[in-house]
């Protein structure tokens, strides 16, 4: 199974806050936006 690295940034911001994330490549949008929402908090 693939598994994709992704680096989600929050443009604007100083400090910039960032995230990597470790994902499956058969992951939906929803479950994308799931994953993005639970890391930015």
């Amino acid at each position: 199974m693939q598994i994709y690295r992704l680096k989600l940034v929050l443009h604007g911001i100083s400090p910039m806050v960032w995230r990597r994330l470790l994902v499956y490549a058969d992951t939906s949008l929803a479950g994308l936006h799931a994953f993005f929402q639970t890391a930015m908090g």
